[in-house]
């Protein structure tokens, strides 16, 4: 079966009723053999060091990554803290000195309430004054017309009425300048009274505005809080994501590398028995090669072609048996193509014979053939368990 030649299947059918499950099993076989297709796979090798190096370097660049990022989020963090302090500095030096400027408004608004209220007073006093002064300059001016009409009456009075007018008269004259003066201190009264009013509807516009700014620096200092908390939050999230997918890695990691531990060791075990396989066959050829060179020179050319097939036959049955033949069965499932190959031909070599073909079958051979026909693409496998699988089926028949 080895070599590069295409194939050619001869079936042979008996006429003989004899032979008639020989026959149907054999075109049977020739009928599963001709949907044998031979497909050429490129042999692709995983190297699991420079794929564990290439996870190890990734799992490195992710930590680092992640410590930068939580350092980041470390700092914005500290930097917020640090404005949010700031702010909340400021608004209570804000609030303490709106809190001052809004008692010194407070004292400024009842000093000024009390000075108005006295200079109400004081006008309502003055006021009264004036009313008094003109009850008393009508009451003159009365009592001078009355003199006046007494003068008519009695010229003999005259002088003393002239007298008294001119002592009325000044009284008069003191009167209405007296009346005048309260007139004026009234008047600047009023118009200090104006101001003042304004000075306290100044103040009280101020305070408002003071009222303003302090409700808006507490609007500005709650947004920012609430900023603060959600990017607080986000980057709490963030971190726990990043842990999480820190730990799917490492798990990840480590079951790769206990695969890899696991096909090397596997891969050891597999070269271990390749090597001993190949010593067996090689300790076979050197004790048989000095039986068989006389029995190839005395024979003729058909004779010791048949000969070495049988004496080829003998090595593998024989070193089947040293090995063992579930060892050899499970050299089938190696990943070596060499390994597989050498292996099925010793399958096949045995499955020629009648005395191993209940042994392969027995031990799982024929499930082990029709799998590697199956996942194998190599013409040479295909070829030789092609072979073993008819040998064992003629058998079953």
């Amino acid at each position: 079966f080895a070599g590069t030649a295409r194939t050619s299947l001869v079936v042979t059918i008996g006429p003989s009723a004899r032979h008639h499950s020989e026959t149907s099993s054999t075109v049977l076989f020739g009928q599963r053999a001709m949907k044998v297709v031979n497909t050429i796979r490129l042999k692709e090798e995983v190297d699991y060091e420079t794929l564990y190096k290439n996870v190890e370097n990734e799992v490195d660049h992710l930590t680092s990554e992640m410590e930068r990022q939580q350092k980041l989020r470390h700092r914005e963090k500290m930097q917020l803290e640090k404005r949010l302090k700031e702010s909340e500095t400021f608004l209570n030096d804000l609030k303490m000195i709106s809190s001052v400027q809004i008692e010194n408004l407070e004292k400024e608004k009842h000093q000024f309430e009390y000075a108005v209220k006295r200079l109400m007073q004081e006008l309502e006093e003055k006021e009264g004054r004036n009313n008094v002064l003109s009850e008393k300059i009508v009451h003159l001016e009365t009592s001078l017309n009355e003199k006046k009409q007494q003068q008519l009456e009695s010229f003999s009075t005259t002088q003393i009425l002239a007298e008294t007018t001119k002592t009325y008269e000044k009284k008069m004259g003191e009167l209405l300048r007296e009346l005048e003066e309260e007139r004026s201190r009234s008047a600047s009264m009023k118009g200090h009274f104006n101001v003042l009013e304004q000075q306290l509807s100044d103040a009280r516009s101020s305070a408002q505005f003071q009222e303003n700014m302090a409700r808006e620096l507490k609007r500005e200092l709650s947004k920012i809080t609430q900023t603060f908390t959600s990017q607080v939050h986000s980057l709490e999230e963030k971190i726990s994501q990043l842990v999480s997918e820190k730990e799917l890695i490492y798990g990840e990691l480590k079951s790769t590398q206990a695969k890899v531990q696991d096909e090397a060791s596997h891969r050891q075990s597999l070269e271990a028995e390749v090597l001993r396989l190949k010593r067996s066959k090689t300790d076979n050829c050197v004790e048989e090669s000095k039986t068989l060179c006389g029995m190839v020179r005395s024979g003729s050319g058909l004779g010791s072609e048949a000969f070495m097939h049988k004496s080829g036959n003998l090595k593998e049955t024989l070193a089947s048996q040293r090995v063992g033949l579930p060892n050899v069965l499970a050299l089938l499932k190696s990943e070596e193509l060499e390994v597989q190959i050498h292996a099925v031909k010793v399958v096949a070599n045995l499955a020629a014979e009648d005395i191993n073909q209940e042994k392969i079958v027995e031990e799982g051979g024929l499930d082990a053939l029709l799998s590697l026909l199956e996942t194998s693409e190599n013409t040479t496998i295909h070829r030789a368990t092609a072979g073993a699988i008819a040998n064992l089926a003629m058998n079953g028949t």
